[in-house]
């Protein structure tokens, strides 16, 4: 075999190597995207053949960016919902759309509903509501088909904005009843308003001005907190800047409400416990919105050897439980509700407490 012959054999081996490896790639490659096309079509052909409820052995939940800039905790882009099965712990999810609007609330999670903001025309550049801009209510069902419930807020063509609700809402737990706030504190129809979830129609108004007849020092602005779990009543607070004036409670039977005064010093921050009617507080000094005057108190608290006390109060009763005292005057002690009888709190040691209700 000459020279030409040897670097032609050569030279040929290198070209079918080269085939057979790039053939193997492309081989590898394509079955591996056609798993992949296969797995997202599973997932979706499980969604499609997934009822619009949850059943009694399954729960949803939805991931939280804990990351934003911010510090506001706001549901990803786009929002992925979770649909597992408690027993097989079998997973299915979808994706929702442009809902990270982060001065809306979270999304509501029900037996057949998720209730979600979803933001429209919105430049995040410019932060700025652009033509045809609009704030929504969704509601979309566990198959993930969704509508439009109502409007929040919008701008036309030639950017004029509009408001009709402020962003905020609450959805009953038998999906009947929609609470809403409309207008803002100063405005002569300023109201909480409950709509009926079906026909969008009102079912109940709660006018500040009517609060203003009977609770003349009770005037403020509407917070809403919970219903029960049993869709009959809906809590709220009244609030002041960052201290809470009075909580109420409307009877969804009846549609009568009643105001609930708190003690001195009950702050934003206070658990409300919706089953049972008990909040927390404590007698620590006021917050006033400014870092110097919070600073001058909390020194002068501590000059004086003053202590924290931090109590569970009864709104029925108006019974209150001391639960822990501390030296630092402007400890948060975090409380939280892990049950409807239990409160966990946390102390200046970092040891978290669990007081548990007797009812």
């Amino acid at each position: 075999m000459d020279k030409k012959q040897k670097v032609f054999i050569v030279i040929s081996s290198l070209f079918l190597l080269v085939l057979l490896v790039s053939g193997g790639g492309v081989y590898f490659l394509f079955f591996t995207q056609k798993e992949n096309i296969d797995q997202q079509d599973e997932i979706v052909n499980k969604i499609q053949r997934h009822a619009a409820c949850l059943d009694g052995n399954e729960y949803a939940s939805y991931i939280i960016d804990e990351k934003y800039p911010t510090g506001i905790k706001v549901p990803t882009l786009p929002l992925t919902i979770f649909v597992q099965d408690k027993t097989t712990n079998e997973k299915i999810s979808f994706q929702i759309d442009n809902t990270g609007n982060p001065r809306g609330p979270r999304p509501q999670l029900h037996k057949c509903g998720i209730y979600v903001t979803r933001e429209f025309n919105f430049d995040p550049k410019t932060r700025r509501a652009t033509p045809n801009y609009g704030i929504e209510l969704w509601k979309y069902d566990y198959s993930n088909q969704g509508e439009k419930i109502l409007l929040f807020s919008e701008a036309d063509v030639a950017g004029k904005y509009q408001s009709y609700f402020g962003g905020d809402f609450r959805v009953s737990p038998n999906e009947k009843y929609l609470v809403l706030e409309k207008g803002y504190l100063g405005k002569e129809d300023y109201a909480l308003i409950i709509k009926d979830l079906n026909t969008k129609q009102d079912i109940f108004v709660l006018p500040t001005k009517e609060i203003a007849k009977q609770y003349p020092n009770l005037v403020g602005n509407f917070n809403m907190r919970d219903w029960t779990k049993d869709s009959r009543y809906f809590w709220g607070d009244i609030f002041d800047g960052a201290d809470v004036l009075a909580i109420f409670r409307i009877d969804s039977t009846t549609w009568m409400w009643k105001l609930f005064e708190v003690p001195s010093y009950t702050m934003g921050g206070t658990a409300l416990n919706p089953e049972y009617g008990y909040i927390t507080y404590d007698d620590g000094p006021p917050w006033t919105g400014d870092m110097d005057f919070d600073e001058i108190n909390k020194e002068k608290w501590l000059e004086e050897g003053k202590k924290l006390n931090f109590y569970l109060y009864n709104l029925f009763t108006k019974e209150k439980i001391l639960l822990a005292t501390v030296d630092n005057p402007l400890w948060n002690f975090k409380p939280k509700w892990l049950s409807d009888t239990e409160l966990e709190y946390e102390l200046q040691t970092g040891e978290k407490k669990i007081y548990q209700i007797k009812n």
